[in-house]
């Protein structure tokens, strides 16, 4: 696999809170973000993979409520009673130098077999969430390629959420009550994030 270098990436693993209750939380520094809208905003970040023998990066998507409300989303699917988490409701586009964009969606679970339950996150007025996935998992039906195998070349980056309610699809009778959940509906886009993907 190609490397990528990095230009402008940020982590974003520390949870925070607001300690005044009524109060937009103040930004959470250094993490960039985009545009705020309902109280919630997204980011994204290219960032080294955790286990080291991986050089692919990782991409971490950060939730924050900076808003004065509780919310809460509906990421996608959890999979064996949780035990597989697919946040599939978030994709990514990639955008070249020729400003050909390609959409990225999460395909990190093959076959689905059994149970599937929404992915529900709670994310209470001045709290973070964040998640990461390796950028092999991220397919293009475009191209049929993942991100870490993008050729050579100076790309932009940018996440989008859109919130939907609970699934259909994801009922299940012990947990029918899912279906009354307040879920946050809307649409979310993140901050771009400029990278390289060097030759070789």
């Amino acid at each position: 696999m190609k490397p990528l270098a990095w230009i402008a990436t940020v982590g974003l693993c520390a949870l925070t809170t607001s300690a005044t209750t009524g109060r937009a939380a103040e930004p959470t520094a250094p993490a960039a973000w985009g545009h705020p809208a309902d109280g919630l905003r997204l980011s994204v970040a290219l960032v080294p993979a955790l286990d080291p023998a991986q050089k692919d990066a990782d991409i971490e998507v950060g939730f924050e409520n900076v808003g004065t409300e509780d919310k809460t989303l509906n990421l996608g699917m959890l999979l064996a009673n949780g035990h597989l988490q697919e946040p599939d409701a978030v994709r990514l586009d990639v955008t070249d130098a020729k400003g050909k964009s390609m959409t990225f969606d999460l395909c990190e679970i093959g076959a689905i077999a059994g149970r599937v339950d929404d992915y529900v996150v709670p994310l209470r007025h001045g709290s973070t969430f964040c998640f990461r996935v390796s950028s092999r998992h991220y397919l293009s039906l475009q191209s049929m390629g993942t991100i870490a195998e993008l050729p050579a070349g100076h790309y932009t980056l940018t996440a989008h959420f859109e919130g939907k309610g609970a699934q259909l699809a994801h009922q299940n009778g012990d947990l029918a009550g899912i279906a009354l959940m307040n879920f946050w509906k809307g649409g979310l886009d993140s901050n771009a994030v400029s990278f390289e993907v060097g030759k070789g």
